[in-house]
């Protein structure tokens, strides 16, 4: 992770990624095509 994200994760949502993502999806700021790459990201990592 680069060093500039790593540092806006940090100061905004305390290092918390899953956090992040959630904040990001119930004030719907996700295109529903967004929505779609982030799950199909998520189940690869399930495989």
């Amino acid at each position: 992770m680069r060093e500039e994200t790593k540092s806006f994760l940090h100061k905004v949502y305390g290092d918390s990624l899953h956090l992040m993502l959630t904040n990001f999806v119930k004030r719907e700021y996700l295109s529903l095509q967004e929505i779609k790459d982030l799950r199909n990201l998520l189940d690869a990592r399930l495989t």
